[in-house]
């Protein structure tokens, strides 16, 4: 009496699954090589060749998003340059008929005091209105030049402690004492480094200021600034913290973006920041932003100092 054998149906393992999967996903010359490794018993190769698979991929998508962020931000660059040039052109423009503005409307002032009380009462309070916002359009026809153009004040060893004690020097020139105060705790071992003071001044004022825009945290009325230093692995660290109203994380990703403000309405370019990335970026140095909301925010800059490390930036 004959019989039959059945066969039971085999489950299909893991890497069974996974390479359904491939043969799917990635026909052709794979799905062949697959087969052929099964059919002779090659499981072992099997997996070794799916694991090298993997790792490809993997590879792949890393230096893939590696190459988008790079081209990102070689994008960014480009449009800078190019906003920089058109900037620069733009601000000469304005500034040339703005100076004979400005020359003119000080030889009106000169000859208000000429005329009787009754109608000079009248003309200056409008001749003040007037040079306040002449010295507006200056302030940002000079912030637009400085984003257009680079500093050409050479490379020279500076202290960083010197360079932050001026600042606190000129503190008072910024905002008045009872709207906001400064200290500055400077612990770097090593504060020398090689810079241009000029953009150097130019970052810390901009970073200030960012501060003095921003106002007081909830429930202050005043805003405190702190600016710290210290060293670490040939690095110095500079940390501006202000106790001000804070940027929300959607602004945060956007703050060093030319143009980026909101502050608008106070006429506002959202120039400052940017010019602060790119002085810093010129030194070399990188800088950071955290903040929360009602709390304050908090820069951290972080400098070479060593010259040879900003010799092989080809900035000396």
């Amino acid at each position: 009496m004959s019989s039959t054998t059945v066969k039971e149906p085999v489950k299909q393992s893991g890497i069974c699954i996974f390479i359904s999967w491939v043969e799917e996903t990635s026909p052709g010359l794979l799905a062949e090589s697959t087969t052929f490794l099964i059919k002779n018993n090659k499981l072992l190769f099997v997996i070794i060749f799916y694991l090298y698979i993997i790792k490809y991929h993997f590879d792949k998508n890393v230096e893939n998003k590696a190459l988008s962020s790079k081209n990102k931000v070689s994008e960014r660059e480009s449009q800078v340059a190019f906003l920089g040039k058109l900037m620069g052109e733009v601000a000469h423009e304005i500034h040339n008929p703005l100076a004979s503005i400005q020359l003119n409307i000080d030889a009106v002032s000169n000859l208000v005091q000429e005329i009787p009380e009754k109608i000079r009462s009248k003309m200056t309070p409008r001749l003040e209105t007037t040079q306040r916002s002449i010295k507006q359009i200056s302030y940002v026809v000079g912030q637009i030049q400085n984003m257009a153009t680079q500093s050409e004040s050479p490379f020279e060893r500076l202290d960083l402690h010197k360079e932050l004690e001026l600042i606190k020097e000129n503190f008072h020139r910024l905002t008045p004492p009872h709207k906001a105060t400064l200290t500055l705790d400077l612990q770097a071992s090593s504060p020398f480094f090689f810079g241009n003071h000029p953009s150097l001044q130019q970052v810390f004022t901009n970073l200030i200021r960012n501060s003095l825009e921003a106002g007081p945290g909830i429930g202050r009325s005043s805003l405190h600034i702190d600016i710290n230093t210290s060293s670490r692995d040939h690095v110095l660290m500079v940390e501006f913290k202000d106790d001000g109203a804070g940027i929300s994380p959607s602004q945060l990703a956007l703050i060093f973006n030319p143009f980026f403000t909101t502050k608008k309405a106070r006429g506002n370019m959202g120039l400052g920041l940017s010019i602060v990335e790119q002085r810093l970026k010129s030194h070399g140095a990188t800088i950071e932003a955290s903040s929360l909301m009602g709390e304050g925010t908090t820069f951290l800059i972080q400098i070479p100092h060593d010259r040879r490390l900003i010799k092989e930036k080809g900035l000396l």
